[in-house]
């Protein structure tokens, strides 16, 4: 798969204001898509919507990436982040 393909794929999976479950299972809000203003490296920015609700920042090759299945053979979805749908969010207790 090329860098444009892989790209195009992203952008379809998620965008900002998308909610997303961490394969942990907790919800966030992407915020936005970014440049890392010393590497140039594309990155995510979005918020926890639990707790403190912190803002976060992870480059997007790891935001998009799929879940190590060594380490976390057990997880419950195929990637780190994916979007979930209105009725997967209602009476969602995350904190």
């Amino acid at each position: 798969m090329t860098d444009n393909m892989m790209k195009e794929t992203e952008a379809e999976r998620m965008k900002p204001g998308d909610i997303v479950r961490h394969f942990k299972g907790r919800l966030y809000e992407i915020l936005h898509f970014a440049h890392d203003s010393e590497t140039r490296g594309e990155v995510v920015v979005y918020r926890a919507l639990y707790g403190e609700r912190g803002v976060w920042v992870r480059p997007k090759a790891m935001f998009f990436s799929p879940v190590d299945r060594e380490k976390y053979p057990d997880a419950p979805q195929a990637w780190r982040f994916e979007r979930v749908t209105d009725g997967a969010r209602k009476g969602q207790d995350n904190g």
